[in-house]
């Protein structure tokens, strides 16, 4: 149940994760855009 969890746990980091490098990689297109 523990790994399960951890498991888990890894991919909501995982996700996150992805979600601020996709923002970050919006920020600057659009910085470069403007």
């Amino acid at each position: 149940n523990k790994r399960m969890v951890g498991i888990l746990s890894l991919g909501d980091v995982s996700y996150a994760a992805s979600d601020d490098l996709l923002a970050e990689c919006v920020k600057s297109v659009s910085a470069h855009h403007h």
